[in-house]
């Protein structure tokens, strides 16, 4: 995610901020995010910088970076505490809402003996009958 125009958020997962919606919400971009960004501006103003204005991307970029720092602070805290499975179970439940885990993610948790089978929806068959 390059931070152009999309935003990762801890508890909605993926905002595109491009979106025309976006033009009238003033809500926090991430209200459960501290950094700068999420501080002092809102999804509306965000969205107005992303589509006229290189600064847009800029303050995208400044809290993907904050996310990702925390995401890495919250996934080594839940493997210090034992929780890691419940923790990728969680995140990916949030991430993927509709359970469109993709395929890669389903078999490195199947190798790393995690079931998220909880997040998954059943694949397609795609033999043909």
């Amino acid at each position: 995610m390059t931070g152009q125009e999309h935003l990762q958020t801890r508890f909605q997962g993926v905002l595109k901020l491009k979106h025309a919606a976006m033009a009238s919400d003033c809500r926090p971009v991430d209200p459960t995010c501290s950094c700068m960004v999420c501080k002092r501006y809102s999804r509306a103003y965000i969205h107005t910088l992303v589509t006229k204005d290189p600064m847009g991307s800029q303050l995208l970029s400044y809290h993907n970076l904050a996310y990702m720092m925390r995401l890495s602070k919250d996934l080594h805290n839940s493997i210090i505490e034992g929780r890691f499975p419940e923790f990728v179970q969680g995140f990916l439940q949030t991430q993927f809402p509709k359970g469109d885990v993709p395929q890669w993610v389903c078999n490195a948790m199947e190798a790393a003996g995690i079931d998220i089978s909880m997040c998954c929806s059943p694949f397609p068959f795609s033999g043909n009958s």
